[in-house]
């Protein structure tokens, strides 16, 4: 079994350089289980794939040489699992939630939640 670990992962998004500053990032990929129950299902329940959705979030650490993310930006996206790896994932995405986080004992750390808009390949 190969393993990945994820040190190596990027996020290609938007003027932001692959893994710039990145420190995650999630994809929920779901299909709609639509019941097709008839009375002639025997008394067991049936169901049809429908419509699919995918969104996600990354974060990181931010770095002031990429472009500003702020909710309602779109763009194509790009999410590597490692490098070495074939395991990434592409579609364009709305930033539905961008958040940063200023302390005074800490960097300065970032939060970007997205919803996908098309396919997801």
């Amino acid at each position: 079994m190969a393993r990945i670990h994820g040190k190596t992962g990027a996020v290609t998004f938007s003027g932001y350089a692959d893994g710039v500053g990145i420190t995650g990032w999630s994809i929920d990929y779901k299909c709609a289980a639509d019941d097709s129950t008839g009375m002639d299902s025997d008394g067991v329940k049936d169901f049809l794939a429908g419509l699919t959705e995918w969104s996600g979030s990354f974060s990181g650490v931010y770095d002031s040489s990429e472009g500003k993310i702020a909710a309602g930006t779109t763009g194509a996206a790009t999410f590597a699992a490692g490098t070495g790896t074939t395991i990434s994932y592409a579609g364009n995405i709305i930033v539905t939630s961008f958040k940063i986080d200023s302390a005074i004992d800490s960097v300065v750390k970032f939060n970007c939640d997205f919803q996908g808009t098309g396919g997801l390949t």
